[in-house]
């Protein structure tokens, strides 16, 4: 930089963003490219952002992560568009005492999760009323185009899925997955209204 003939050195310091795993798009939506992305997106929902859609852009790997649905209540439903985008997320791994247990634990009627394949899920619901599945424990919404291997186990309610479809409606779905419960319990849906 020079001024008034003279020269002058300054030290500029940058700080890079950290990549929390996901873009936002013009639009508003998150797409999603990596396992911490996916994390970080449902705790946007589970934090109030219940409507936001999200993307995804790669396979997703959860080995050895430590896993909070995505909607984790009756008030807290998801209620935007999740597409997988045919991509798999391989080794999700949940074991709790909460009430909504899978990739997702409660979708509302707004909400729609579509085109992902689900691998390797360990999914086990410990509470005596709860809601497991391998994409979702309980739904309003649309499931459309989703796989699931693996297993899932709980007591009430325990689908390959999902564990009540009580509205909306699911179609073009699949399940490879080990699944145990007592009660209202099934290869794709444990129960539907």
């Amino acid at each position: 930089v020079w001024q008034a003939g003279g020269e002058y050195t300054y030290t500029v310091s940058l700080a890079a963003a950290k990549d929390l795993g996901y873009t936002i798009e013009s639009n508003g939506s998150y797409t999603v490219t990596s396992a911490d992305g996916l994390m970080n997106v449902a705790k946007l929902v589970n934090g109030g952002k219940t409507d936001i859609n999200i993307t995804l852009d790669k396979n997703i790997d959860l080995t050895g992560k430590d896993w909070t649905p995505i909607g984790t209540s009756f008030s807290n439903k998801y209620t935007g568009t999740f597409d997988g985008g045919g991509h798999t997320i391989k080794g999700l791994t949940v074991t709790t005492n909460d009430q909504f247990v899978g990739l997702f634990g409660s979708i509302g009627y707004a909400g729609t999760v579509k085109n992902v394949m689900m691998e390797d899920v360990q999914i086990t619901s410990n509470r005596s009323s709860g809601f497991a599945g391998g994409v979702a424990g309980y739904s309003d919404g649309t499931i459309e185009n989703c796989s699931v291997s693996g297993s899932v186990s709980g007591t009430v309610y325990v689908g390959g899925v999902v564990g009540a479809q009580w509205n909306g409606s699911i179609t073009g779905c699949s399940s490879s997955a080990t699944v145990k419960g007592t009660v209202y319990v099934g290869g794709v849906a444990g129960q539907t209204n």
